[in-house]
């Protein structure tokens, strides 16, 4: 030990510390799917229907990713009507962690409400992580008279998209959207920003109302990252402790 400087004893140290520490372990290493990847909700005429995947259609791509598309359009019915019909719809995760969910619907003869929620996805505990969410969606007039959306959530208005996790929501996006006669619109929203506490699930959900006869398809991409101030400060902390740890063997 007499022989090590401190910083090669502090780089020891941090090393060991690193491989230990459960909050700095790569969240892949022991993530989870939920049972039901994805869901997606439609009312409309008094009436509502529900579409669900389950787990076992996920597409394993790696240790800590997974995808799942679909492959033919579905129409979604109660009591033998029609309410909407899904003509795309994807579903991304990596336990690293990130949550990718990607649409396109049309609604049917009346004003349709659209809940599309990803299942939560859990992984170890991050302290404090940093995060992006972006969230975009384009509304189309399929009938010559106009068109629009409205949001769901009244956070801080009317939005259509929720970025969340088990403590709590990370952010809302997506204002409504209105078009005119044989026209599209679209809207789009990026946020970066940090949570405070233990993090250990995410999920990802749109909820909007979508004028008759209409289309709507939308993208987004949830993610989070350990907070660097976290690393910095394991880091110096360790460096402290192998100058300590010399000067004593000297």
């Amino acid at each position: 030990m007499r022989n090590l400087s401190p910083v090669v004893l502090a780089s020891l140290v941090l090393v060991l510390a690193c491989a230990a520490a459960p909050a700095m372990a790569s969240p892949g290493d022991s993530g989870s799917y939920p049972n039901v990847i994805l869901s997606v909700t439609v009312e409309s005429q008094g009436l509502s229907a529900r579409f669900e995947v389950p787990v076992v259609e996920l597409h394993i791509d790696s240790p800590t990713k997974a995808h799942w598309n679909l492959h033919d359009p579905v129409v979604l019915s109660a009591d033998s009507t029609p309410l909407a019909s899904l003509t795309e719809l994807s579903i991304k995760f990596d336990v690293d962690p990130q949550v990718t969910l990607a649409f396109a619907v049309t609604a049917g003869a009346t004003d349709t409400r659209f809940t599309f929620a990803a299942g939560t996805l859990s992984f170890p505990g991050i302290l404090n992580p940093t995060g992006t969410a972006t969230a975009a969606m384009t509304l189309t007039d399929g009938n010559g008279n106009g068109a629009y959306t409205q949001g769901q959530w009244m956070k801080p208005g009317p939005v259509s998209y929720r970025a969340g996790t088990d403590i709590g929501h990370f952010v809302y996006l997506l204002d409504n959207m209105t078009a005119g006669p044989n026209n599209s619109a679209t809207v789009s929203g990026f946020f970066a920003g940090s949570k405070t506490g233990l993090v250990s699930s995410m999920d990802a959900k749109f909820d909007f109302v979508l004028s008759a006869g209409d289309m709507a398809s939308g993208t987004s991409s949830f993610t989070l990252v350990p907070e660097p101030a976290s690393l910095l400060s394991l880091a110096a902390g360790v460096t402290a402790f192998g100058g300590l740890m010399f000067r004593r063997q000297r």
